[in-house]
C-alpha cells in the first residue's frame, strides 16, 4: 500500500502521542492550538517541538526502497534537523539513510554520516512552509533525493547518483533524529499535516504530490482535514456506555476513555455512524480511520474498520488486534472501499464509517 501514515495532529491530546507515533514520542513534544497554518480548519492543532530533543519517530513499516514524506513546518530556530528517514538495525537501535537539515547558511540533504549530498537556500523562520521529501535510497550510487517546497513542482533541492547510508528505510522522523556526528539537535519547530507514502502502488500516493496535476490544477501544498461522528448509521449492534447512542460515545476530541465508549463481545457485531462535514476540497487523496480502542476481557479481540453507503458495508479486510490499554489504531484507505475506485470530493458526505468485531 502506498499510504503509510497520516496525522493532522488534531483530534487528540499530548498524552496520546506515544499511541499515534509508536516508534518514539519522548517528552518535550506537545499538541497545541497555535500557531496554526494559514486557512486552518476550525479546531485544528499542531505539534510543538521546542525542547531540542531527538525527534518524533513513526512506526516500523518494513523495508522501503522509497519514502515520500510531506508536512508543514514552522521553524522557530535557524539550525536543526528537520526530518529523517530511519533504518532499523536492531531492537532499540537505528541508522539514518538520509535527511533534511538546516543552518544559518542554507538547507541540506545529508546522509547518516552527515555528509552533505545536496545544498539549497535558507528557508525563513517564524513562518509556515510545506515540505515534501521524495527519497529513493541506494548504496551503489543510485539514490535520487528531492525536496519540494510549498507545492512547487520544481524541486527546492535535488540530487541523483549518490549514496545514502542504507539501501532502505523502515520509518521516519520529524523535528530531529540527526546523527550524533552532525552536532545538530532536533529542530525547535511546529509541525502539521504530516503524511508518508511508500512510493509504491497507484497514483496519486505513489509519488511526490507536488509534481502531479490533480483536478486540473497543481495540488500545491496539501492539507489534512478531520471529522468525528455526528449521528447514527445503518447498523447499531454494539452497546453504548455512558451516553445514549453509540456515536455520542465516540465523538469526543480527545477521546475520554472509559467515560463514554461503545463495546461488543459478539463476533460479527458491527456499528456505523455518520460523519460531520469536512472543508471543501478540490481533490481527496486518501482517507485514514483512527480508532481509540482496548480489550477489556480475556480476548484475544480484533476488529475491522469499514465504510457503508446506507445500504451495504465494505470492511478493510485487516484485523486490528487490541491490547489491554487504549491505543490509537489507524487504517489507511487509498481507495473508497465502497466504490473500489479513487476517492473524489464529496464521498465522505455520503458515507458512514464504523467497526465490525472479527474475533
Amino acid at each position: 500500500m502506498a499510504v503509510l501514515f497520516m496525522d493532522s495532529f488534531s483530534g487528540y491530546a499530548t498524552a496520546d502521542l506515544p499511541t499515534r507515533w509508536v516508534g518514539n514520542a519522548p517528552s518535550g513534544a506537545s499538541i497545541v492550538n497555535t500557531p496554526l497554518p494559514p486557512n486552518s480548519q476550525v479546531g485544528a492543532q499542531v505539534l510543538s517541538i521546542l525542547n531540542n530533543f531527538q525527534g518524533l519517530t513513526g512506526n516500523n513499516y518494513g523495508a522501503l526502497t522509497r519514502l515520500v514524506m510531506g508536512f508543514r513546518c514552522y521553524k522557530a530556530q535557524v539550525t536543526g534537523s528537520i526530518a529523517y528517514a530511519i533504518h532499523q538495525i536492531g531492537v532499540g537501535s537505528y541508522g539514518l539513510p538520509c535527511g533534511l537539515v538546516a543552518d544559518a547558511l542554507g538547507t541540506y540533504i545529508v546522509n547518516g554520516s552527515n555528509t552533505v549530498l545536496a545544498t539549497g537556500p535558507i528557508i525563513p523562520i517564524n513562518e509556515w512552509h510545506h515540505y515534501e521529501l521524495d527519497f529513493t535510497f541506494s548504496i551503489t550510487g543510485g539514490a535520487v533525493l528531492k525536496v519540494y517546497l510549498d507545492g512547487n513542482p520544481v524541486p527546492f533541492i535535488s540530487v541523483s547518483g549518490v549514496n545514502t547510508s542504507f539501501v532502505q528505510a523502515e520509518s521516519f522522523s520529524i523535528g530531529g533524529q540527526g546523527p550524533s556526528s552532525s552536532g545538530l539537535n532536533g529542530l525547535q519547530a511546529y509541525f502539521a499535516d504530516f503524511y508518508a507514502f511508500s512510493g509504491a502502488g497507484s497514483a496519486p500516493e505513489n509519488a511526490a504530490l507536488a509534481t502531479q496535476t490533480l483536478g486540473g490544477q497543481k495540488l500545491g501544498a496539501p492539507k489534512m482535514a478531520f471529522t468525528v461522528p455526528n449521528g447514527p448509521g445503518r447498523i447499531s449492534n454494539w452497546t453504548a456506555n455512558g451516553a445514549g447512542t453509540i456515536w455520542q460515545c465516540i465523538d469526543q476530541i480527545p477521546q475520554d476513555g472509559d467515560t463514554t465508549y461503545a463495546s461488543s463481545s459478539t463476533v460479527n457485531n458491527a456499528f456505523m455512524v455518520t460523519l460531520g462535514a469536512v472543508p471543501v476540497m478540490s481533490t481527496l487523496i486518501a482517507v485514514q480511520v483512527s480508532n481509540y480502542a482496548r480489550e477489556d476481557d480475556a480476548g484475544p479481540r480484533s476488529y475491522q474498520s469499514g465504510f457503508g453507503n446506507g445500504a451495504s458495508e465494505s470492511y478493510s479486510g485487516v484485523d486490528q488486534f487490541l491490547g489491554g490499554s487504549y491505543n490509537y489504531i489507524q487504517d489507511e484507505y487509498p481507495l473508497n472501499p465502497v466504490t473500489g475506485v479513487q476517492w473524489v470530493p464529496g464521498d465522505l458526505a455520503a458515507l458512514q464509517v464504523g467497526l465490525k468485531l472479527t474475533n
